[in-house]
């Protein structure tokens, strides 16, 4: 009963599957794809929009204060019988006021909010460093566990004649219901390897079809077998040489950085503003002064007595003192990431390389043999379903260290922050 839910399930999950990709499938080499996702993913659009609004402030920031205009005009006049009298005999005043920084804010806004607008650039380099990161291990995920799911389609194939050969067998009495149960048991766990795998699958693909903008879409992956040969350790420098590296290049790095130096200019920002600014301005007024028409000289500043912006410069010191921490606790988490990326991809690569002549040829060409041997008894059925179930073994662990072989070099590349393990052998890099 099992065996045939599990059975009904994978077909449920294969023929959509089959038929979507047959109209939308798209064949895709890992550049096309990266290319496609710098110009198309939503995320990264509105990272640029970001980015453009905290440049837009940088503009906003070195504007000029806006001169301010003041006009008084008497509504009725009772002597003339008028309203709005502006003639000789009326009441009118009017003042302009221009303000002025005495200690430099503007260029002090300015470049806090340059350092600001630096900040979100490299904000914007670093979720596209975070995006990359998921895009590749998408794709070389979908890459070898669609080579494992091809495996075991071929391995049923072959299965499934043996499972109709020793249930006619077992209908004529030749073989036990033991013998029956573990060919039936290993046809199950393949099946249901095969369902659990095909989900993940489906999900590589809906994460790409996501981050490439096209909703339906089903990538194909594109390997060559120069980039699947390379040696991808050659490029890998030290433990010392990469923390250096990092420490230049890492954009989370560098946005805390300039985070840390857009407040620095804020603090000076607000001690500047702890005093006032100066108003200049000029007045005309008709019929309200000690003469018929007056011209004045206006100056006005505030008195700083009770308000003398404490609180800000306070808060703008203890924000500095708390980026500069973060960003030392950032170096100590970017030198604990390297020396694991390190680590992996050696190892993962160090083992690949041990392996990769005894396993890639042979391995998928024992599941017939088996089957074979098994139909012309010269194995038992316990010797079938061991020996399948370790070559089955074989074939998802070889095939998902060369996932893990790939997305340890990207692991790598992300925790120094530069693409040191280039992905693109044909164009010489």
């Amino acid at each position: 009963m099992k065996l045939s839910v599990v059975l009904g399930l994978t077909l449920c999950l294969s023929v959509p599957l089959l038929c979507w990709g047959q109209s939308q499938k798209r064949e895709m080499t890992l550049e096309e794809v990266e290319s496609s996702f710098v110009k198309k993913n939503f995320l990264l659009i509105a990272g640029q929009f970001g980015v453009e609004e905290e440049k837009a402030q940088v503009i906003q920031a070195g504007l000029w204060i806006n001169p301010e205009i003041s006009i008084n005009q008497n509504i009725y006049n009772q002597e003339t019988r008028k309203h709005f009298d502006t003639g000789k005999n009326g009441q009118s005043q009017i003042q302009i006021m221009q303000g002025f920084s005495l200690t430099g804010r503007i260029q002090k806004a300015k470049d806090a909010a340059r350092m600001n607008a630096k900040s979100a650039e490299e904000g914007f380099f670093d979720l596209m460093r975070n995006l990359k990161l998921e895009l590749r291990s998408n794709y070389f995920n979908l890459h070898f566990k669609s080579q494992i799911l091809s495996f075991y389609e071929e391995s049923l194939v072959h299965l499934n004649k043996t499972l109709e050969i020793v249930e006619k067998n077992f209908n004529a009495g030749n073989i036990t219901m033991m013998e029956l149960m573990r060919i039936r048991g290993v046809v199950f766990q393949v099946e249901d390897d095969k369902k659990n795998l095909l989900l993940q699958v489906i999900e590589h693909q809906q994460n790409l079809s996501v981050m490439l903008g096209e909703s339906g879409l089903l990538v194909g992956t594109v390997l060559s077998d120069a980039l699947l040969n390379k040696e991808l350790t050659a490029d890998v420098k030290s433990i010392d040489e990469s923390l250096k590296l990092a420490y230049d290049s890492r954009p989370d790095l560098r946005a805390l950085d300039f985070s840390y130096r857009a407040e620095k200019f804020n603090l000076d920002l607000q001690r500047a503003r702890a005093m006032p600014d100066l108003k200049l301005g000029a007045e005309y007024d008709r019929n309200s002064n000690y003469i018929r028409d007056y011209y004045g000289l206006l100056v006005s500043f505030d008195i700083p007595l009770f308000d003398r912006n404490q609180g800000n410069i306070k808060s703008a010191a203890a924000k500095m003192n708390s980026l500069k921490a973060r960003s030392e606790h950032l170096k100590l988490e970017i030198e604990k990431e390297i020396r694991l990326a390190h680590s992996k991809v050696i190892e993962n690569d160090k083992l690949y390389k041990r392996y990769k002549n005894r396993f890639a040829d042979g391995i998928s060409k024992l599941a017939p043999i088996l089957n074979s041997n098994y139909q012309k008894k010269y194995i038992s059925s316990l010797e079938f379903s061991d020996s399948f179930d370790s070559l089955r073994a074989s074939v998802s662990q070889y095939l998902l260290l060369e996932t893990d072989r790939f997305t340890s070099a990207e692991n790598f590349n992300f925790s120094v922050g530069r693409e040191l393990i280039s992905f693109y052998p044909q164009s010489g890099k």
